[in-house]
């Protein structure tokens, strides 16, 4: 592995290269690249640490859309309004989803991040599942 120093900035834990000044020494294995140069460090294939850390960047960019999204529009996407189609919210989070797997598919994202979005209906998707089972009981 090679060697390098960690530096915690606000909440960010920061991998340095040994070129890069500035930062204290230690070890850490969640990241990979120097933040300042961007040189690239191996990371072990059995390393659990940067895995996680690696999901976790990810589930938070999730949970930061899904929250912007919610206070945005309300809970249109769990309680909609109903005003055109009487679909329930499973049902209309599917066509979601399927929109945006043809927009994928044809290449036609309009500037969208559609991984990220999907990722957002699934998770939606799941919640909407759970609301239906709480409610038949």
């Amino acid at each position: 592995m090679r060697a390098g120093r960690w530096e915690w900035r606000g909440l960010d834990l920061l991998w340095f290269c040994r070129s890069c000044p500035g930062a204290p020494e230690g070890h850490h294995p969640s990241v990979e690249r120097c933040h300042e140069c961007g040189d690239v460090r191996p990371v072990d294939d059995g390393d659990q640490a940067a895995f996680r850390a690696e999901v976790e960047t990810v589930l938070s960019a999730v949970l930061e859309m899904l929250m912007a999204k919610n206070a945005a529009y309300g809970d249109s996407a769990l309680s909609p309004l109903r005003v055109f189609s009487r679909a329930s919210a499973v049902e209309q989070l599917l066509v979601r989803i399927d929109d945006k797997l043809s927009r994928l598919m044809r290449g036609t994202a309009a500037g969208e991040d559609v991984e990220l979005d999907l990722l957002g209906y699934l998770v939606l998707l799941r919640v909407a599942r759970t609301r239906a089972e709480v409610t038949r009981g």
